[in-house]
């Protein structure tokens, strides 16, 4: 998954001056959705497929929606600026598409900036790659995609109520959660996250954590939980779906290793391996814990018998205590 990549945290260029982009809208857009790729392309009726990408080409067919904002990121390449933004593409052919465009948040401003992918393009390269954007023509077909994401949004947050409204599911007055499963959530907390503001929000949110077994919208309560450690960027369960890229795997292990144990570890890379590699492939989990094993820690892993991974970054020696809190929030636990 492509990621916007700065050297430090400052305008590459001019900030952008349009009538229809702003800082504003643009927080409402990653504020009001936990969605992350938005593919007009698939989301359009076919009678407008035409006039939307053929020869206009008014829009850009893929939109990601990245929420990173992250200061800074250490790794053995450097030391790296990775903002939020919005990313404009109209062929997935690489991790880093061959041509794709952003726009980035630094700070209170905003800004235009294109990009040469392409197959042997890694992510530290990005800072350098990254240039300003001059055409007008371009610049209008972002503002129209722009355009198009608040609709888009729109059309999601109504699908979403309406939905809700519409569901099968009787409404019920929510049910606290369990003593024991509240101690399991809290115990597996402790295990995890060592950064003490991030386990006060937590161990606080969890002291209200209602059950959501068989709610409606959530269907569990784990995933009622995640979303809450998604939108606070809080995340110690580490999801990833099975067609992952390995570079997925080493963000989120890298971002954890640094929030929760203050440690720089030299990580296997995305080039180590076949540019289509995903982290289901054989071995790549084992080459990720074998570092971490050197270092007193280990991956281990929520089985919800579902086709996405649930990763935990835990140290070897409270394995059992990860063992057993796992299944006191009602799932086993696997380790590579």
């Amino acid at each position: 998954m492509a990621r916007i990549y700065y050297h430090e945290a400052k305008l590459s260029g001019q900030p952008i001056r349009s009538e229809v982009i702003n800082i504003q809208q643009f927080d409402a857009f990653l504020n009001s959705t936990d969605a992350v790729d938005i593919d007009f392309e698939d989301d359009m009726p076919s009678s407008l497929f035409g006039g939307l990408f053929g020869q206009n080409k008014r829009i850009f067919k893929k939109v990601q929606l990245r929420r990173d904002n992250l200061h800074y990121y250490q790794s053995e390449k450097g030391t790296f600026y990775i903002p939020s933004g919005i990313l404009f593409f109209d062929r997935s052919d690489y991790n880093f598409p061959s041509e794709f465009y952003f726009i980035a948040k630094i700070g209170d401003q905003l800004e235009f900036r294109k990009c040469k992918g392409g197959k042997d393009i890694v992510w530290h390269q990005i800072p350098d790659l990254h240039q300003p954007i001059t055409d007008p023509k371009t610049i209008k077909k972002i503002e129209s995609t722009f355009v198009e994401i608040k609709k888009w949004v729109t059309k999601e947050s109504i699908g979403k109520a309406d939905t809700q409204h519409k569901t099968d599911t009787p409404v019920r007055d929510q049910v606290p959660l369990g003593d024991i499963q509240k101690q399991a959530y809290q115990r597996l907390t402790e295990c995890c996250v060592h950064d003490e503001t991030d386990r006060r929000k937590i161990s606080t949110f969890i002291e209200t954590l209602g059950d959501y077994e068989g709610d409606g919208e959530y269907l569990t309560t784990l995933n009622y939980f995640m979303e809450f450690l998604e939108k606070e960027q809080l995340n110690f369960m580490m999801a990833m779906d099975w067609k992952a890229g390995v570079e997925d795997l080493e963000w989120l292990l890298s971002t954890q290793l640094q929030r929760q144990y203050k440690l720089h570890l030299e990580l296997p890379t995305p080039d180590q391996y076949d540019e289509m590699a995903t982290v289901s492939v054989n071995g790549i989990f084992e080459d990720f814990d074998r570092v971490l094993r050197q270092n007193g820690l280990q991956l281990g892993f929520i089985d919800t018998q579902s086709d996405e991974y649930i990763a935990l970054l835990h140290r070897v020696n409270e394995k059992e205590e990860v063992k057993a809190a796992v299944a006191g929030i009602g799932y086993g636990y696997d380790e590579v």
